[in-house]
């Protein structure tokens, strides 16, 4: 419970099938929404919760059957799913998926990772304004390899990056210091040095330059207000 916000919860919804969770007006005790996961499964667990303003997060600490588990936040306001959380070096059996959650920062806890001692993964969002109507640009962190020895005759391609996040129609941009910069999404060459980007994009990065001999070059991704930083080093 948080305010006149209550979610109750129902992890083994549906006779053995997906989990689900209910979002009732505890001053009016009218249920005004059902939340499920986009991807749950019989078996998922899915419903523990945490509650905060607006918010909720509620963990399937056994998605897809003895997995490692996932977390989800969603907007009880008007019931949608923002953001699928999963742990970075998840395996079967750790039960990802308790959580937390104060403001920005959301704690989801492994109680069986690493043998059964136990993890915990902090994640900082910027939740109350990302996730506002209308803004729907919020990436996951992403990076580019950096690019060794470009010349003007010679074409180096970074590494293939697909979009993560809560992403849709967002504008990814190239600036590059002298670098000529040309930016491929799903591997058709876009020929501007910035495209629109959803979530399952995949972005590569062709570059070529005439500067100076072993010169290097820096060159910014931006997407939202994530930003990626590669370098390019001129052949010697």
């Amino acid at each position: 419970i948080d305010g006149n916000y209550a979610v109750f919860v129902a992890p083994e919804a549906i006779s053995g099938g997906p989990g689900a969770a209910y979002v009732f007006d505890i001053t009016t005790g009218t249920e005004l929404y059902k939340l499920t996961a986009s991807d749950g499964v019989a078996g998922d667990f899915f419903g523990v919760p945490a509650l905060d303003g607006k918010y909720a997060v509620i963990g399937a600490p056994e998605l897809i059957s003895a997995g490692p588990g996932v977390a989800y936040i969603f907007d009880i306001t008007n019931g949608e799913q923002l953001y699928k959380f999963t742990s970075s070096d998840g395996a079967a059996g750790d039960e990802f998926g308790v959580s937390s959650i104060d403001g920005n920062n959301i704690l989801i806890t492994a109680y069986q990772d690493d043998g059964a001692q136990g993890s915990a993964y902090l994640y900082q969002g910027n939740w109350t304004d990302r996730h506002e109507a209308g803004v729907e640009c919020y990436p996951d962190d992403f990076t580019f390899d950096n690019a060794l020895g470009v010349t003007a005759s010679t074409v180096s391609t970074t590494n293939t990056v697909t979009i993560t996040g809560h992403v849709k129609d967002c504008i990814l941009s190239v600036a590059s210091d002298s670098a000529t910069v040309e930016i491929n999404k799903n591997t058709v060459a876009v020929g501007a040095p910035y495209v629109s980007v959803s979530t399952g994009d995949t972005i590569e990065l062709e570059i070529t330059s005439s500067a100076t001999a072993g010169e290097v070059l820096n060159n910014i991704v931006t997407l939202g207000d994530k930003r990626a930083l590669f370098k390019v080093k001129t052949a010697p």
